[in-house]
């Protein structure tokens, strides 16, 4: 699925600035993509004990940003879990639903430019 944006933002954080296409396009895929099961990778918990599955996939579900590396396959997606910790994680779109393979707390530098750099792209 190409996208018109390259940034996915929550329906209700959509900025009001993005209207017609775009906007149609973001609301299609937040919705689209957001009813898939999420798996959290076990080597996640292994290299960051202080988070467990429940806030990984808390956190993924109630993105606040999401930069599409590979449309309809990987994204990067930044979020807070149940506990406020902010939170950046990567995750692909399987058969499955989504396995999130990476998460950190907090975001890395790297994260947070390439976030902001989506942004910027829109």
């Amino acid at each position: 699925m190409a996208l018109s944006c390259a940034v996915i933002a929550r329906m209700h954080e959509v900025p009001s600035k993005i209207c017609g296409k775009a906007c149609m396009t973001i609301l299609s895929y937040s919705l689209r993509y957001n009813s898939f099961v999420v798996i959290v990778h076990p080597r996640v918990g292994q290299r960051h004990p202080e988070l467990t599955p429940q806030d990984v996939t808390w956190a993924w579900e109630h993105f606040l940003y999401a930069a599409v590396r590979i449309p309809g396959e990987r994204e990067l997606r930044t979020g807070f879990d149940q506990r406020g910790r902010e939170m950046g994680m990567v995750g692909v779109l399987t058969e499955n639903g989504w396995l999130v393979y990476h998460a950190m707390i907090p975001p890395s530098k790297k994260t947070r430019m390439e976030i902001e750099w989506a942004l910027r792209r829109k």
